[in-house]
């Protein structure tokens, strides 16, 4: 019985993969490649420690900051017409079901009954991080 489970995944998973040589899915064969010959796994790890920096809650300025790194890396790309949409999050306004939250930005961290090393790292890095936001929203002022 215990063997005859797992052959029962094997045999069903082995009927519904399609072979190697089939088609993308939604793609021509030409433009999935020309995709595949783009990506990169350094150049996403590179995107994901640069996002990890900020605080991205909703409305916050790191939220600002990191859309404003990948509009830029779009742009830079060639991409045309890049463009960052901002809706109001004021607590108020629905958009369908949900509520709107309002943004709000991290400055400091307490950890009452907690290691304090560990607590002043967090604070530390949290501190790091809003005036990484800071700078790099400056630098988008100055430049435009």
């Amino acid at each position: 019985m215990r063997l005859l489970i797992p052959l029962a995944l094997l045999a069903a998973s082995a009927a519904s993969a399609q072979p190697v040589s089939a088609p993308p899915p939604l793609l021509p064969r030409a433009q999935a490649e020309a995709i595949g010959a783009e990506l990169s796994g350094s150049a996403a790890l590179r995107t994901v420690r640069t996002l990890s920096q900020y605080h991205r809650m909703r409305g916050s300025d790191g939220f600002r900051a990191a859309a404003e790194t990948i509009r830029d890396r779009l742009t830079a790309a060639g991409l045309e017409g890049v463009e960052i949409i901002s809706l109001p999050a004021d607590g108020r306004i629905y958009y369908g079901t949900q509520r709107s939250r309002p943004g709000w930005n991290a400055r400091s961290a307490d950890c009452p009954g907690r290691d304090q090393g560990a607590c002043s790292r967090a604070s530390a890095a949290a501190r790091s991080r809003s005036s990484r936001t800071d700078t790099a929203r400056s630098s988008m002022t100055a430049a435009t």
